[in-house]
């Protein structure tokens, strides 16, 4: 499932790179975007079917999507909820911006998702250093006495967590900016059938949908905190992404919300994310950009044992700027 926000190309590239018989793809194609921008999306589809081998690439029109709106929230449940219901023959649903890619080829990749326990969310790796102060909307729902700010035991996250916890709902709200989990998310029908069908879940929802200030950075973080939910989880995992606030193009611009832009500068972050078997990489907005050739030619060295053993993951590694330089100036 994708929700593209920039050029068609970009997404071309990436449903090319995961393209497999066994894949399809649904493109969420906002209804306020130009004439221009679909008709690109309706050649892809096309072609990407014919060409490609794609099971389906399906373009959804629906709604508009405005960040912070919870907008995107609704959007992907209702996906969730259109699949479970007419479609019978799938176990995982990958959710992905039109500004991810992955890392590693599509065979590879299938091999780290069908190994998975359970789904894979987006949070850093145990041992970041993780916020200390609350968001705004937190602190709002502290001071109008809707919610009691607490700071729960989350061990079964093998991390703590800043969280404001609902006293009617029974789930805490994730506070923080390390768990941010609804795009980049890898989920198992099982967990999805949860989101979907569970009361807690659509508790959750109902609520959140209204909570209009960034809704979708917070409803999964949130229900995550559940834990009966901790069976449906594979936390041995990784991130499902890597990204980064600090370094990058357009990082001076940063507002502590909005990642960077990833360049052949970060190498080393992509580098290290391919070694702890982090399926995906963000952001990158342009399909022409160096760093995605430089990861394209990184991953075709990698074997079909690559991350097979969760003990020799650091045995793993792309190779550096220098050696990939050495072998492009060979084959020319």
């Amino acid at each position: 499932y994708m929700e593209p926000s920039r050029e068609p190309r970009l997404v071309e590239r990436l449903v090319r790179r995961l393209a497999h018989q066994r894949h399809a793809f649904v493109v969420h194609v906002d209804l306020y975007v130009e004439t221009s921008f679909v008709d690109h999306m309706v050649a892809i589809s096309v072609d990407l079917q014919h060409r490609d081998r794609v099971s389906a690439v399906c373009l959804l029109r629906s709604g508009h999507m405005v960040y912070k709106s919870g907008t995107a929230m609704r959007a992907i449940w209702n996906t969730q909820e259109w699949l479970l219901r007419g479609a019978r023959r799938w176990r995982w649903m990958v959710v992905l911006t039109g500004s991810d890619y992955p890392l590693f080829e599509v065979g590879n990749l299938r091999r780290l998702i069908l190994r998975s326990k359970g789904s894979w969310f987006n949070r850093y790796p145990a041992g970041s250093k993780l916020n200390t102060v609350c968001s705004a909307e937190t602190v709002s729902l502290h001071a109008s006495r809707r919610a009691d700010r607490v700071w729960p035991n989350c061990s079964w996250l093998k991390k703590k967590v800043i969280q404001v916890r609902f006293n009617s709902f029974g789930f805490g709200c994730a506070a923080n900016r390390k768990s941010l989990p609804h795009h980049n998310a890898i989920l198992s029908r099982d967990t999805i059938d949860f989101l979907v069908h569970d009361d807690a879940a659509k508790r959750a929802f109902l609520y959140f949908e209204h909570l209009q200030s960034a809704s979708e950075e917070h409803y999964l973080a949130s229900l995550f905190t559940l834990p009966r939910i901790a069976r449906l989880l594979d936390l041995e995992q990784p991130e499902s992404c890597v990204m980064s606030w600090q370094r990058g193009s357009r990082a001076h611009a940063n507002d502590s919300v909005h990642n960077s832009v990833l360049t052949p500068a970060e190498w080393d972050l992509i580098e290290d994310a391919t070694r702890r078997c982090v399926p995906f990489a963000r952001k990158f907005w342009n399909a022409d950009a160096p760093v995605l050739d430089l990861i394209d030619q990184a991953s075709k060295s990698f074997g079909r044992k690559l991350c097979a053993d969760r003990n020799t993951r650091d045995a793993h590694a792309l190779p550096t700027k220098q050696q990939l330089s050495m072998t492009q100036a060979t084959s020319v």
